[in-house]
């Protein structure tokens, strides 16, 4: 939320101008905005946002929270596995040296992607899965989608290890990897679902879903 929010100014700071809040004013209305959406853990009590900022006004908070809502387009909730997905598929291309624009790779990607939303809404549906962030069950839906494809014949190594190898060289500086013992556990479990029968896919959610397949940035 602080991200998306400020971005909305980089225009404007790169020309000189300044924040309309200072940054602690940011952080604090945007956890409490989080606490409120029920965005991360659940908090029984949450002292008054003032209690936390007393050098400013509660009028200047409330105004604050409201431009920032209105900054945000009122969009407060968390990103889903399968937008996370659709990012991480992107590294591959450029990780694994391929051309995305080839048919047997682009064929490759769509394959992982459709497997991978079945297996997001096992995930969703699964109380077993429900304690795992957003993040941790896209690493673990994209590694059982590849392992289940098992597409050997396009790749001289094992893809789940390829995948591993794109997530920590892309995305390991921000303390996220496949290795972790959250993102196993959620694999393991996951895994244990595809075994269950699922709804299939209507022809047109398919087509739908051609517009979401994951390009090299």
């Amino acid at each position: 939320m602080i991200d998306r929010c400020l971005s909305n100014w980089i225009p404007q700071i790169t020309k000189g101008a300044s924040l309309p809040y200072e940054l602690d004013v940011y952080c604090m209305i945007s956890f409490f905005i989080a606490i409120k959406t029920q965005v991360g853990n659940n908090v029984r009590t949450v002292p008054p946002i003032e209690t936390f900022l007393p050098q400013y006004s509660k009028e200047l908070l409330q105004n604050a929270e409201m431009d920032i809502l209105y900054e945000l387009n009122w969009h407060l909730m968390y990103p889903t596995p399968l937008s996370i997905v659709r990012d991480l598929l992107s590294l591959l291309p450029l990780h694994w040296e391929f051309d995305p624009n080839k048919d047997a790779f682009a064929n490759y990607l769509m394959d992982v992607y459709l497997e991978v939303r079945n297996m997001a809404e096992l995930a969703t549906l699964s109380y077993s899965c429900s304690m795992f962030s957003s993040t941790t069950v896209a690493l673990a839906t994209v590694m059982s989608a590849i392992q289940s494809l098992n597409s050997v014949l396009l790749f001289q190594k094992d893809p789940v290890q390829l995948f591993r190898e794109a997530v920590a060289t892309h995305l390991g500086a921000l303390g996220i990897s496949c290795d972790a013992k959250e993102v196993h556990d959620c694999y393991m479990r996951i895994s244990a679902l595809t075994s269950c029968k699922y709804q299939n896919l209507k022809p047109s959610s398919v087509e739908n879903d051609q517009n979401h397949v994951p390009v090299t940035p």
